[in-house]
């Protein structure tokens, strides 16, 4: 009976996937393994309602009322809307809430992280959520909005943040409107955290509280890299559309950045997070739906400057142990960032720190910033070379560490130049590995708290299991050791 003590305390539901965790919490110990089965059958207690977008189940106390509607997730399916309206009266709203909802990240370049498909334009435009997006707390936030006042007519005008009920299930999302103003009291509104769009009635919208505002945009636009339509096609095929539907529906994804753009579209290659043997843009074009996009190379000159900027790629020992010093821990990715330490990396990585304080402090040329550009950034008296991932706004850049592997948004006053010469006098030092046999540790509060423990900012020795290679990466099984203790197995993919 102890998972009813778990509903009393969640009246606007529990997530599936927080069951298990709220339960240890509450009881110090492990939950048995049916224990969602044994919530099933205790109808009388708890109801259980299936979320159609994000494919969980949310659990509800059984009241002696008639409980309340459930706030799910829009649909992401466009159906043909029915403009019904609320089936209780409300007030007009006499002040207006005019809040403003922050754009959210783009996705990190090159860096893996899970994702979540929310909607599907085409293959050329499609809207993703992080594994660890906010959306729980956001759509439980919005669970009560319907008490709340309508906003008036002449308020509902192009760019305002609503609350607006989908037509097709009842529920309640956050909204900005695309209308210049009501038509026959009707606006068109766009759903910024899942990305698509719907008319719906004035009366169905209410203004965002502060707190539901805080959160940015969750929608994340993107689009799958180096594929173009068959040959005398001009636009991606319905049939095409179905298909991708048909591989990504349900299923958690790894996404990879290869670069943007210029709408700041992220360009991907995908993978499922079951089967990272082949990206899904390969297997497409395996399937004769696309093609793969054809390198346009003006007298080599991009590769040359590719080649002028970059340095070459890290070398990895040939020994069966390696001194690693883990840097970073990506929770959205279930992987690790380490950089090796020794006199041909750590020891060289200091050295070369110096090498940017000098180029850093000679710089003395404005800094034009841009998407993908190389930089010396000045942090917390230390200097690091970093890639801008992406401009949130003037003067905040996002930038990717590359000696470090992680992602950190730092003042434009603080970034310079970097000189291709110095760049190239090091390979980059940051290491990304998957986590072998942990692979669901973003799930696991504990262990995840655990690991940063007992890891983060320590050196480990490496020790080389097994190694292979597949289509797509070099991987390597280790065991690492934390003062000669077995800290774990991981899986190492470079």
């Amino acid at each position: 009976m102890g998972h009813v003590t778990i509903l009393e305390s969640k009246p606007n539901g529990l997530w599936s996937t927080r069951f298990p965790v709220e339960y240890k919490e509450r009881f110090q110990e492990d939950p048995p393994g049916n224990l969602l089965e044994l919530v099933k059958a205790w109808k009388d207690l708890s109801r259980v309602e299936f979320n159609t977008l994000t494919q969980k189940e949310v659990f509800y106390p059984v009241k002696e009322t008639s409980p309340p509607p459930v706030q799910a997730i829009p649909s992401p399916k466009k159906d043909v809307p029915v403009l019904t309206q609320i089936p209780f009266p409300v007030q007009n709203s006499s002040q207006r809430k005019d809040f403003k909802i922050p754009q959210g990240k783009t996705l990190p370049l090159g860096e893996k992280v899970v994702v979540y498909i929310t909607y599907i334009h085409s293959i050329g435009c499609f809207c993703v959520q992080l594994e660890d997006s906010p959306i729980d707390e956001i759509v439980d936030g919005l669970a009560q909005i319907d008490q709340e006042p309508v906003p008036s007519e002449s308020d509902l005008t192009k760019g305002k943040f609503v609350a607006a009920m989908y037509s097709t299930d009842g529920s309640w999302s956050r909204a900005e409107i695309l209308s210049e103003s009501p038509e026959n009291s009707v606006i068109t509104v766009l759903y910024v955290d899942f990305g698509n769009d719907e008319k719906c009635k004035s009366c169905n919208t209410r203004w965002l509280s502060e707190k539901l505002s805080t959160y940015p945009v969750q929608a994340i636009y993107c689009t799958l890299y180096g594929i173009q339509p068959l040959q005398g096609e001009e636009d991606w095929s319905k049939d095409l559309q179905t298909k991708f539907g048909n591989i990504v529906e349900e299923e958690a994804l790894v996404a990879v950045t290869q670069s943007y753009t210029d709408d700041g579209i992220c360009e991907v290659d995908l993978y499922l997070k079951n089967d990272r043997g082949i990206s899904i843009n390969q297997k497409l074009i395996e399937l004769g739906l696309v093609r793969p996009l054809e390198e346009i190379v003006i007298e080599d000159s991009i590769s040359e400057a590719e080649s002028d900027i970059e340095p070459e790629p890290l070398k990895l020992p040939e020994e069966n142990e390696w001194d690693v010093y883990i840097s970073f821990i990506n929770q959205s990715s279930n992987s690790v960032v380490l950089r090796l330490v020794g006199e041909n990396y750590s020891e060289k990585l200091d050295e070369f720190d110096n090498e940017l304080e000098k180029s850093y402090q000679s710089c003395t040329a404005e800094c034009s910033v841009e998407v993908d550009g190389l930089y010396i950034a000045l942090v917390d008296e230390l200097y690091h070379r970093v890639r801008v991932l992406s401009i949130i706004d003037d003067p905040t850049i996002e930038c990717y560490f590359l000696d470090h592997g992680d992602t950190e948004r730092v003042n434009k006053d603080q970034l310079k130049t970097l000189d291709p010469a110095v760049n190239k006098l090091l390979p980059y030092q940051a290491i990304e590995v998957s986590l072998y046999g942990l692979e669901e540790i973003a799930t696991n509060p504990t262990t995840v708290d655990k690991l940063l423990d007992l890891a983060l900012a320590k050196t480990c020795v490496a020790e080389i299991i097994s190694s292979h290679f597949d289509s797509t990466s070099y991987w390597i099984a280790v065991i690492w050791y934390i003062n000669s203790v077995e800290v774990g197995s991981y899986n190492a993919e470079t």
